[in-house]
Protein backbone atom coordinates (compact mmCIF):
# COMPACT_ATOMS: atom_id res chain seq x y z
CA UNK A 1 0.00 0.00 0.00
CA UNK A 2 1.24 3.46 -0.90
CA UNK A 3 1.67 5.98 1.93
CA UNK A 4 -1.51 7.91 2.65
CA UNK A 5 -3.90 5.65 0.76
CA UNK A 6 -6.66 3.67 2.40
CA UNK A 7 -9.68 4.96 4.27
CA UNK A 8 -10.77 5.09 7.85
CA UNK A 9 -14.30 3.67 8.02
CA UNK A 10 -17.30 3.67 10.33
CA UNK A 11 -18.96 0.25 10.17
CA UNK A 12 -22.20 -0.82 11.84
CA UNK A 13 -21.04 -3.95 13.67
CA UNK A 14 -24.54 -5.46 13.70
CA UNK A 15 -25.10 -5.27 9.95
CA UNK A 16 -21.62 -4.78 8.47
CA UNK A 17 -22.91 -1.72 6.62
CA UNK A 18 -20.30 0.99 5.95
CA UNK A 19 -21.80 4.19 7.37
CA UNK A 20 -19.06 6.49 6.00
CA UNK A 21 -15.42 6.41 4.99
CA UNK A 22 -12.65 8.98 4.56
CA UNK A 23 -9.65 8.36 2.28
CA UNK A 24 -6.04 9.25 3.00
CA UNK A 25 -5.12 7.38 6.18
CA UNK A 26 -3.14 4.38 4.95
CA UNK A 27 -2.16 1.60 7.34
CA UNK A 28 -2.10 3.91 10.35
CA UNK A 29 -3.65 3.48 13.79
CA UNK A 30 -6.56 4.91 15.75
CA UNK A 31 -7.39 5.28 19.43
CA UNK A 32 -10.57 6.57 21.13
CA UNK A 33 -11.04 9.14 23.92
CA UNK A 34 -13.88 11.39 25.09
CA UNK A 35 -16.10 11.02 22.03
CA UNK A 36 -13.25 11.46 19.53
CA UNK A 37 -10.90 9.28 17.56
CA UNK A 38 -7.21 10.14 17.42
CA UNK A 39 -5.58 8.78 14.28
CA UNK A 40 -1.98 8.74 13.17
CA UNK A 41 -1.67 8.15 9.44
CA UNK A 42 1.23 6.16 8.07
CA UNK A 43 2.61 9.45 6.67
CA UNK A 44 2.83 11.13 10.11
CA UNK A 45 -0.35 13.18 10.09
CA UNK A 46 -2.22 13.34 13.39
CA UNK A 47 -5.98 13.61 12.86
CA UNK A 48 -8.74 14.04 15.42
CA UNK A 49 -12.32 13.36 14.37
CA UNK A 50 -15.62 12.96 16.18
CA UNK A 51 -17.06 9.53 16.95
CA UNK A 52 -20.17 10.20 14.87
CA UNK A 53 -21.83 7.23 13.16
CA UNK A 54 -23.66 9.45 10.66
CA UNK A 55 -20.75 11.40 9.12
CA UNK A 56 -17.02 12.11 9.23
CA UNK A 57 -16.41 15.27 11.28
CA UNK A 58 -12.76 16.31 11.42
CA UNK A 59 -11.74 18.45 14.39
CA UNK A 60 -7.99 18.88 13.79
CA UNK A 61 -5.21 17.76 11.43
CA UNK A 62 -1.45 18.39 11.53
CA UNK A 63 1.67 16.85 10.01
CA UNK A 64 3.68 16.01 13.14
CA UNK A 65 6.21 13.31 12.21
CA UNK A 66 8.58 12.33 9.43
CA UNK A 67 9.10 8.67 8.55
CA UNK A 68 6.62 5.80 8.48
CA UNK A 69 4.14 5.58 11.35
CA UNK A 70 2.63 2.24 12.31
CA UNK A 71 2.21 2.58 16.06
CA UNK A 72 -0.98 3.43 17.91
CA UNK A 73 -1.16 6.94 19.42
CA UNK A 74 -1.03 6.83 23.22
CA UNK A 75 -3.07 9.34 25.22
CA UNK A 76 -2.14 10.37 28.77
CA UNK A 77 -2.97 13.53 30.74
CA UNK A 78 -4.16 15.46 27.68
CA UNK A 79 -1.08 14.63 25.63
CA UNK A 80 -0.71 12.27 22.68
CA UNK A 81 2.55 10.34 22.42
CA UNK A 82 3.47 9.17 18.93
CA UNK A 83 6.47 7.83 17.05
CA UNK A 84 7.65 6.94 13.58
CA UNK A 85 10.62 5.08 12.16
CA UNK A 86 12.61 8.36 12.43
CA UNK A 87 11.38 10.31 15.47
CA UNK A 88 8.93 10.64 18.35
CA UNK A 89 6.74 13.48 19.58
CA UNK A 90 4.38 14.53 22.34
CA UNK A 91 1.43 16.62 21.18
CA UNK A 92 -0.34 18.70 23.82
CA UNK A 93 -4.03 18.52 22.88
CA UNK A 94 -4.98 21.35 25.23
CA UNK A 95 -2.56 23.74 23.51
CA UNK A 96 -2.85 22.15 20.08
CA UNK A 97 0.92 22.14 19.56
CA UNK A 98 3.85 19.77 19.51
CA UNK A 99 5.36 19.82 23.02
CA UNK A 100 8.55 17.99 22.05
CA UNK A 101 9.95 16.52 18.88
Amino acid sequence: MVSGEGPVKCVDVKTGKIMWEKEGFGPGNVTYADGHFIALTDAGVLVIFKADPTKYVEVARAKVLDGKCWTTPTLANGKVYIRSTKEAACVDLAGGRVASR
